[in-house]
């Protein structure tokens, strides 16, 4: 895979967020924010304070000078961002923490007292994997490479999710009135347009070659199988 397709990435999106691009700054919040919200909400909070905590999530990245520092070629965009939402998830407990002690001043450690308010060293090595935020990631790539198969071939989505929630061809043929080889033939060639669109979604965040075949490697252990079934004859 060629390095320039690699040229237009997440990143150059986030420059453009920070340079008050508001169709940017939409694009990046709405892409990415799913699966950081889930994960604070899968960590004991409430749904306003997941929320709340989420958009902390991307104003660190925005107001920290953090994507200055954690340069891509040096650690992964999944990890800078599980990284972050530790952090804030974190703060937020020390938070807590303090006022139920009756005070509102918070002691933090000399890791928390950095300029960008999290350790260099952390953001640009960290690959401490969580498999709870990688189902949750994985989980908002799959919704996002289905938006678009469904917006690319709705007949393809069509038979492709119905196949998915157990519906035999006979079944999908007769809702859709196509053949049981025509279903067959969608499910195929939308597994197939759902592989690319999986990797591309990778590719858009990946910073290289390298990072991308990481990504795509470590990734796949938790992505549903899309191997071709058995053809109707």
């Amino acid at each position: 895979m060629s390095r320039s397709r690699f040229e237009s990435t997440v990143w150059l999106t986030i420059w453009k967020a920070r340079d008050n691009d508001p169709n940017a700054l939409d694009d990046f919040v709405k892409r990415y924010r799913p699966p950081i919200e889930k994960f604070i909400l899968q960590n004991g909070f409430g749904t306003a304070d997941a929320e709340e905590l989420a958009q902390e999530v991307f104003l660190r990245i925005f107001k920290n000078n953090v994507l200055k520092k954690a340069r891509k070629e040096r650690g992964r965009f999944r990890s800078l961002l599980l990284t972050l939402t530790r952090h804030v998830i974190q703060d937020e407990r020390r938070r807590r923490g303090a006022a139920k002690r009756g005070g509102d001043h918070i002691t933090v450690s000399p890791q928390h007292t950095t300029e960008e308010g999290l350790p260099l060293e952390e953001l640009v090595v960290s690959h401490t994997e969580d498999r709870q935020f990688d189902h949750l990631w994985v989980s908002n790539i799959l919704k996002l490479s289905l938006e678009k198969l469904r917006t690319e071939n709705e007949a393809y989505y069509t038979a492709f999710t119905m196949n998915l929630d157990d519906y035999d061809y006979k079944a999908i043929a007769e809702r859709m009135g196509k053949s049981p080889k025509e279903v067959d033939n969608y499910v195929y060639r939308a597994k197939q347009k759902l592989i690319r669109l999986i990797r591309d979604e990778i590719a858009g965040y990946a910073s290289s070659p390298q990072e991308y075949r990481d990504e795509i490697n470590y990734l796949s252990t938790y992505l549903p199988k899309t191997e071709e079934r058995e053809r109707s004859k």
